[in-house]
């Protein structure tokens, strides 16, 4: 008889051979069962995959797999896709993990709302012993795309890790959705793609998912700036051409200004403006520090113009327009 689980868990595994322990045991801490833990090694030169292997071999729904070489992270949440059999996807990074409880509490609410597309899940990132609450603003009902973004944005309670947002796989699948391969800060693409796209979305207003801040991590890490930099624009070049039609204007509006914000931060890392990334992490000091550097516009104004004109055409409010103004007057 097939075997359908509940839930897929998705843990992308690459040298975090301090922290997984932790992911895979916020796993098994859950009161609930039905579920697939579909654990993929991108080629680590520690000891993560034998640790990995060690809990495929102690537990039948934990299986492990290995790519023949170094692949990226969209690649190998894309395996984990392809391989997920169960009816609702959940990623989980290999040093982050789950909240004790969370999925009985959530499939519980599934059952009665089974062909919802998307949940959107609360999300706290920990730095030390300080703990950011990236949590949804709630609702009640199911809404669409269009309602759920804009009403997220207006209430800063918009955040684009996949993490924090469990799939239904028929919705992924029959969509075609996958990561973007090849650049960093893939989920600045999957999440408004996909939120735009889903009719049905529901938000669960449990703690879910702890995201631990680490030096070195994917996210923080500081190598490859340029390549980080040069992402970004293809990111927002990819995201003004896309148009998200399934949007009213005000709310794409809304999604592509939200997404300069990834401008912004990258800009910090290339300039090295800031020796510790964990101090702009405040969510208010975040917000506020996006919008300080004239340096920023100047760079983006001799680099990129078309994208700049585009990005001022729509009146994206980051944009500093007297510092912009005087700086083409002295052109």
């Amino acid at each position: 008889m097939f075997y359908k689980p509940f839930f897929t868990i998705i843990v992308p595994i690459f040298n975090v051979e301090t922290y997984l322990e932790m992911a895979l045991n916020s796993i098994l801490n859950q009161d609930f069962n039905n579920y697939e833990v579909i654990m993929i090694d991108d080629k680590s030169t520690d000891n993560s995959y034998k640790i990995a292997k060690k809990y495929s071999q102690l537990y039948s729904n934990f299986h492990l797999y290995q790519n023949q070489k170094n692949q990226g992270l969209s690649f190998t949440r894309n395996f984990g896709i392809n391989l997920a059999k169960g009816s609702f996807l959940i990623f989980l990074d290999s040093d982050d993990a789950l909240y004790n409880n969370v999925l009985v509490n959530l499939a519980a609410i599934l059952d009665k709302n089974k062909f919802v597309e998307v949940v959107s899940c609360n999300l706290d990132r920990i730095y030390n012993d300080k703990v950011i609450h990236l949590h949804n603003k709630p609702f009640k009902k199911v809404i669409n795309g269009d309602n759920f973004l804009s009403f997220q944005i207006r209430n800063r309670s918009f955040f684009v890790s996949s993490c924090r947002y469990v799939y239904n796989k028929d919705f992924i699948k029959s969509n075609n959705f996958l990561f973007k391969e090849g650049i960093f800060h893939e989920d600045e693409i999957w999440t408004p793609y996909i939120l735009s796209k889903a009719n049905l979305i529901l938000c669960f207003n449990d703690p879910f998912y702890k995201n631990f801040f680490r030096k070195g991590s994917i996210t923080n890490n500081t190598k490859n700036i340029s390549k980080r930099f040069e992402d970004t624009i293809f990111i927002v070049n990819f995201l003004l051409s896309y148009k998200f039609p399934n949007l009213k204007k005000t709310t794409r509006i809304l999604v592509l200004n939200k997404s300069i914000s990834l401008l912004f931060h990258n800009f910090f890392l290339f300039r090295k403006f800031q020796k510790s990334f964990p101090s702009i992490l405040s969510l208010k000091e975040f917000n506020i520090r996006l919008t300080f550097t004239n340096l920023f516009y100047f760079q983006i104004i001799k680099r990129f113009p078309s994208l700049f004109y585009q990005l001022y055409t729509l009146r994206v409010n980051y944009f500093n327009k007297n510092a912009i103004l005087n700086f083409l007057k002295l052109k």
